[in-house]
């Protein structure tokens, strides 16, 4: 190996001249001949048997290219390793490169230059016990419980069709006849539906539905029945139309029946209704029971807090640990690696990737500074929890997510998504461990106004609008 370290004047950069020479090339070429000999088939020759000649002259060149490649990859990342240098993005062509002929039978040395982009020495504050950082912790307040455990006991309740009134929560089941004046227009639309009461336009119309009960009458337009409901809806999920009638034309004035009102009646406060909803060491009471309830709402909201906790992590030591980068080699290495970039695109996006790269190099930091490994059985509970959250609660067998997991473990890109996702965690965690955090009480709407203000600061790349 023939490396040469040449210092540069940018900050944070360095070039590497790589020479190739004869005896650590020609061994390998000859090798790779040797290969092509044995398995080349040319017309009047047999298997193996193509002189040594003819098969240089068609695929020496390549060959040699080949094996240059392979050995200036592989003495760089020797030199590297043996450096430890701590490197960004990946060596790149010198800007002095000159065009080199690769003649297979000049025995000559290959010479070629290198630029290198270093990592900045890391020793960031902020990451102590000293350091106080703020987590949002939902109120739940004790109306917001009684309406969950309303929502709770109308989930677990019974279907009834009551006969002599309507309410505002109820679904009717409505019989609808196309109307000419007073009658039933001839060969007009017939068909069924079911519709909220609460979503009934106009309110006029609501109020009087709200005073009928089962097998009573009333007159409406299907087009204005349902808020926010277009005419490819109406024409299909009540009208109940197919494609067969697009150019069917349809009026405005139909007669609808109650054919029936459809209730649910809540679940009694009782001990089927807690061990139903809470398990068996659940609540036992309806104290119990909205206790429960509020800490399910702040689990719910947790993600949401701990999301603005690790942009707050992000902020402060970013903001507390700036750090050079060395900026001409990126542009250059930007421009060269990224598929339909040039260097007007680069620009334009540089501040953004800067900020995740210094994200990255704390990240990477803290990774080494603690040893922080992610094993292969945690790759495989994530992956399994990908799996049950796309089925969405769907209830299937363990064998079938097994099943899933075991293709998606074969694929490497789900594989680093994973270990990037569980190592992330672990970051995150391993920050937690570190700092001091400080709860502070925050309602629903106040949490989810501080999440809509880190959202537009992303969408703003970092400025608020």
């Amino acid at each position: 190996m023939s490396v040469e370290r040449i210092e540069k004047e940018q900050p944070l950069e360095l070039a590497l001249k790589v020479n190739i020479a004869p005896a650590q090339y020609n061994p390998k070429v000859k090798g790779e001949l040797q290969k092509y000999q044995q398995k080349a088939q040319m017309k009047g020759f047999r298997k193996g048997k193509v002189p040594m000649s003819m098969v240089r002259k068609m695929y020496g060149k390549a060959i040699l290219i080949d094996v240059i490649n392979e050995c200036v990859q592989t003495d760089i990342t020797q030199y590297i390793e043996e450096q430890q240098l701590n490197t960004i993005g990946q060596p790149i062509a010198g800007e002095d490169q000159k065009e080199i002929n690769f003649d297979l039978g000049a025995e000559q040395d290959f010479e070629f230059f290198f630029d290198l982009g270093l990592a900045p020495e890391l020793n960031p504050t902020g990451i102590d016990k000293d350091s106080i950082y703020r987590k949002w912790v939902v109120e739940v307040s004790d109306e917001r419980a009684e309406e969950e455990l309303t929502q709770l006991q109308k989930r677990a309740g019974e279907q009834i069709h009551p006969k002599d009134d309507i309410e505002e929560e109820d679904v009717l089941s409505i019989n609808a006849t196309e109307l000419s004046g007073d009658e039933a227009k001839p060969e007009g639309v017939e068909s069924s539906f079911q519709m909220p009461v609460d979503r009934i336009q106009p309110d006029s119309l609501r109020s009087d539905i709200l005073k009928m009960k089962a097998g009573d009458t009333f007159r409406f337009d299907p087009f204005t029945l349902e808020a926010d409901r277009d005419e490819t809806f109406v024409r299909k999920y009540i009208l109940k139309l197919d494609e067969a009638d697009s150019e069917r034309e349809v009026g405005s004035d139909f007669e609808g029946t109650i054919a029936e009102v459809n209730r649910v009646k809540p679940a009694e406060l009782n001990e089927e209704f807690y061990q139903q909803i809470f398990g068996a060491d659940g609540a036992k009471t309806k104290e119990e029971a909205l206790t429960e309830i509020k800490k399910w709402i702040r689990d719910s909201h947790n993600r949401q807090a701990e999301a603005l906790l690790y942009r707050e992590f992000q902020d402060r030591l970013m903001s507390e640990n700036e750090m050079p980068l060395p900026d001409e080699f990126l542009h250059r290495w930007l421009t060269t690696t990224s598929e339909n970039a040039d260097e007007e695109q680069v620009a334009k996006e540089y501040e953004s990737f800067a900020r995740s790269l210094r994200w990255n190099l704390i990240e990477s930091h803290i990774r080494k500074e603690h040893d922080l490994q992610v094993e292969s059985s945690e790759v495989r509970d994530v992956m399994v929890q990908q799996v049950q959250q796309s089925l969405g609660g769907y209830q299937v067998s363990p064998e079938f997510v097994s099943d899933m997991v075991q293709r998606l473990m074969q694929d490497e890109k789900q594989v680093q998504k994973a270990y990037e996702e569980r190592m992330g965690d672990k970051i995150f965690e391993k920050i937690l461990e570190l700092v001091t955090i400080e709860e502070e009480p925050i309602s629903i709407e106040g949490l989810n106004e501080k999440m809509e203000e880190a959202r537009k600061t992303v969408d703003t790349g970092g400025e608020e609008e």
